[in-house]
């Protein structure tokens, strides 16, 4: 990858922590081997749900965390679909190596 994708992927990951609520603090903490994870999830969900809105994205006991909301009203099924998509985000990030991206040590 070179410097300009770089600066790019962690530009998208800022636009993704700013839209975190301020009480919780616009911080992503995890490192950048998720940031792929986290961008593509984001994409989805936005598709879903515009006007979603993550409150917590983290790293916690070596596992991503992505915890979000949406403004209502939204339709009950859209809510279980990107709930899917968290899922399955935090499952590829659990291959994944939080540190470098790779995911061919674990296997995948």
């Amino acid at each position: 990858m070179n410097v300009q994708e770089t600066v790019d992927k962690y530009q998208k990951v800022m636009e993704i922590a700013a839209k975190i609520p301020k009480e919780w603090g616009q911080w992503i903490s995890c490192d950048k081997g998720w940031y792929d994870i986290i961008i593509e999830l984001d994409k989805q969900l936005t598709y879903l749900i515009p006007n979603y809105y993550p409150t917590q994205i983290k790293e916690k006991f070596g596992e991503l965390r992505y915890y979000w909301e949406p403004e209502l009203p939204i339709d009950p099924m859209l809510v279980d679909i990107a709930e899917a998509c968290v899922r399955d985000a935090e499952y590829k990030a659990s291959k994944t190596c939080e540190i470098c991206g790779d995911c061919s040590y674990m296997g995948t």
